[in-house]
């Protein structure tokens, strides 16, 4: 017989229903929902024990390679314990034996799996995972919300200075320090009231550069005052 079709075993009845399985393409998936694999199962049922295990330590890898659902079913249909165990030791020392293992192996890693995912869905473990983000998500923006508290602490610090700033001298200086503030925010600090200040008298050539000179810079509320103060051509 080929190494990878029916294996050389001792037992006719086992080698028939072997070749009678491949040659019909009888199901022999484990677990089937649909036909539930019965022809092939209850022909395995007719056939002791003894005689299947006898057999099971005579397949080859290469037919082991080519009929894993084959075999996973027999090992469900023989084993006492339904994934194989107590199989090992009767099986040892053979390819049987090998594959079995690596199946034992494989089912035993997903039902860790299974059991460690279902701890994770009890209402304790969702509740700490959901506290668990909540920190993590509090940690990552807290130096975003420490700057947005600075910030608003300085332009709140800012705004009172300029506000006791005399209008008339606001351009002054604002050109001539430094502020803990971006200058884009000084000019919607200051933009109300030099617009009401120069509303009511013409702005000068020299407070005309300053702004002119912010409104480069710095656009937003200094190039808005700047269009509305700078005198019109003819």
């Amino acid at each position: 017989m080929s190494d990878t079709t029916t294996p050389a075993i001792s037992s006719a009845s086992f080698a028939e229903l072997i070749e009678i399985a491949q040659r019909e393409n009888w199901c022999v998936r484990p677990g089937c929902t649909t036909c539930g694999s019965l022809p092939f199962r209850r022909a395995l049922r007719e056939i002791p024990r003894d005689e299947i295990i006898a057999n099971l330590r005579l397949m080859t890898h290469g037919f082991l390679a080519k009929n894993s659902d084959m075999f996973r079913l027999i090992i469900w249909e023989t084993s006492i314990l339904g994934y194989g165990g107590e199989l090992l030791e009767p099986l040892a020392g053979t390819p049987a034996a090998d594959r079995l293992r690596a199946n034992i192996d494989y089912q035993n890693q997903k039902a860790e799996k299974r059991r460690a995912y279902a701890a994770r869905q009890t209402p304790e473990a969702i509740a700490d995972r959901r506290a668990t983000k909540q920190e993590e998500a509090v940690l990552l923006t807290a130096p975003h919300r420490e700057r947005k508290i600075a910030s608003q602490d300085a332009i709140r610090a800012v705004a009172k200075e300029l506000d006791e700033t005399p209008v008339g001298s606001i351009l002054a200086v604002v050109t001539s320090k430094e502020f803990a503030v971006s200058y884009s925010a000084l000019g919607g600090l200051v933009y109300k009231r030099l617009a009401e200040h120069f509303r009511n008298q013409p702005i000068q050539t020299e407070d005309l550069n300053k702004l002119s000179m912010l409104a480069a810079a710095y656009a937003g509320h200094w190039k808005k005052l700047l269009d509305r103060l700078a005198p019109r051509s003819p």
